[in-house]
């Protein structure tokens, strides 16, 4: 019966026989992420605005691989590290972030001049 995670060194034994050891290794279970949510659908900003900062919540939380994965589909008007924006030029941007092969909603990003 699994208690928990861990090493477990199993042997039987009849009298003065020993059964060779049986090593049984318990993981803990993995939780694929189900759904990412960025915190904002749309941002308007400008050439020269310093960086803006978007935030990915994974559902569940207690996903077991929740690395963030950014990406912008024009850098050449918004850049995106760490869920970071920088902004390159002026145009359009769609950014999103995946994780455990789960694609998050989308934020639009539109950088316009001063």
């Amino acid at each position: 019966t699994v208690i928990s995670p861990g090493l477990a060194v199993i042997t039987a034994s009849a009298g003065d026989i020993v059964s060779e050891p049986c090593i049984v290794t318990v993981t803990e279970p993995i939780v694929h992420v189900e759904s990412i949510t960025l915190n904002e659908t749309e941002l308007n900003l400008t050439v020269g605005e310093e960086p803006s900062i978007l935030t990915a919540t994974n559902i569940p939380e207690n996903a077991t691989d929740k690395t963030l994965v950014w990406n912008s589909s024009n850098e050449n008007v918004v850049t995106v590290e760490d869920g970071i924006l920088t902004v390159v030029g002026v145009g359009s941007s769609n950014i999103s972030a995946t994780a455990d092969g789960v694609e998050s909603n989308i934020c639009v990003v539109n950088v316009s001049e001063l």
